[in-house]
């Protein structure tokens, strides 16, 4: 109780009579561990998160668990011969790689090489099927300077190599990943170059929306390492063909 002439005494102002929030030092919370400066009890309430709450909340992108593609359907398209496969990867590679590096490309070949080792398509997912028939595709576009592949039929061939792509990027699906955002990048540069505007414009709406939905656009966490400089050069490659 106060008594006459005494002044009520600010319990949050620290007593060395430094403004409120000035030399103020205060408790760690026990939610912390001190040796560590970082969360003790957060990791399992994300676990929890995940356990209990899977089909009604969904953690933001940082914090998801990537879904490894190992249940490849039986029906997946046959493989189109090496030497032809070949000749318009390396056309896309010319043409659209050199100015939108989307892929690494060291990691892809190796990929791909390993594919035709097996011979099928079974060992990959339809993700990673998609983008690779829309390069076939994007490859089968352009003519000029290229004499190897005087011999196909390009308007053809890229069209069937689309729809397999296609057939690939159907279907429900709660677990994208990068290679959704690529492939459908691909399939509106296809569109495009094909005179077919308004299907380029749709499929480049799906492709920020996948990338948005990983998290392509968020850079707040940054290391130097070739995951998050792929992951950067995808969304700037969308973002420039959007604009």
């Amino acid at each position: 109780m106060l008594h006459p002439g005494e002044e009520m005494e600010d319990v949050h102002r620290p007593s060395t009579g430094a403004p409120l929030g000035l030399g103020h030092s205060l408790q760690p919370s026990p939610m912390f561990d001190q040796s560590t400066q970082r969360p003790s009890r957060y990791d399992q309430a994300r676990k929890n998160i995940r356990l209990y709450s899977r089909g009604i909340f969904k953690p933001p992108p940082a914090y998801r668990k990537t879904k490894s593609y190992t249940d490849a359907p039986k029906d997946m398209p046959r493989l189109p011969p090496k030497h032809i496969a070949d000749q318009l990867i390396a056309v896309c590679h010319d043409t659209f790689c050199q100015y939108s590096p989307v892929l690494h490309w060291p990691t892809f070949l190796d990929e791909y090489e390993a594919l035709y080792k097996t011979g099928s398509l079974l060992n990959a997912s339809r993700p990673w099927a998609a983008l690779l028939f829309a390069m076939l595709a994007i490859g089968a576009l352009p003519r000029q300077g290229h004499a190897s592949l005087a011999t196909l039929d390009a308007n053809s061939d890229g069209d069937l190599y689309l729809q397999e792509a296609l057939g690939q990027m159907q279907g429900w699906n709660d677990d994208l990943t990068i290679d959704h955002c690529r492939a459908a990048l691909l399939i509106s540069v296809y569109y495009v170059e094909s005179n077919m505007r308004s299907a380029g414009w749709t499929w480049l709406t799906l492709a920020v929306s996948f990338g948005t939905e990983i998290g392509l656009q968020d850079e707040t966490r940054v290391n130097f390492s070739i995951k998050t400089e792929t992951r950067r050069r995808v969304w700037w490659a969308i973002y420039l063909w959007e604009r």
